[in-house]
């Protein structure tokens, strides 16, 4: 047996537990893509780990425990957008919401009606 044999043959002994203890997982994203998470997730990945991604799907090669790690990141990640359409003039400002307040001092109580209020300052083009 050649010495470089010996030599692959004794990396390949040493590496094999470390290349068993990582495994690649497809994780299947609801509600960001790829794009919008990898950034995020990078950060928290292990040293010898991979991570990449395409449209609604990351392909993760880390530990059981980093992968659940980053599961569990994902969780947060990984939620609808909400989207509110407030029309209005430019200038107005438009009541949004409110919440109708009671306050207590001693034995007197009183309700009070506060409200969210928005400027409209910039237009869109409609969509």
């Amino acid at each position: 047996m050649s010495d470089l044999h010996r030599r692959s043959l004794l990396l390949a002994l040493l590496l094999a537990p470390a290349l068993r203890a990582q495994q690649l997982e497809i994780i299947e994203l609801k509600h960001r893509t790829a794009d919008d998470v990898l950034p995020n997730l990078r950060a928290f990945l292990e040293p010898g780990g991979a991570l990449t991604g395409q449209g609604y799907q990351l392909f993760v090669r880390a530990s059981a425990a980093n992968a659940r790690q980053l599961k569990q990141l994902l969780a947060t990640l990984d939620r609808a957008q909400l989207s509110t359409t407030v029309r209005g003039r430019l200038g107005e400002w438009i009541p949004v919401g409110g919440a109708d307040v009671r306050e207590q001092t001693g034995s007197a109580s009183h309700s009070t009606q506060r409200g969210v209020w928005l400027k409209v300052d910039a237009v869109d083009s409609p969509r």
